[in-house]
């Protein structure tokens, strides 16, 4: 796993993870990406990570 190479706690990611998704940083803003996720497939990411 990424969290132990880098020796990162694992809530310190979930937590970063969080404010990304609450503060909406996900989302593209310049529509120069693209999910590779349909949307069943990232409602379930999102539910997984929370």
């Amino acid at each position: 796993m990424i969290v132990h190479s880098l020796l990162v706690h694992e809530s310190t990611i979930f937590r970063h993870i969080k404010n990304f998704i609450a503060e909406q940083k996900l989302a593209p803003e310049n529509f120069a990406s693209f999910s590779h996720l349909d949307k069943e497939q990232t409602m379930q990411l999102i539910k997984h990570l929370s």
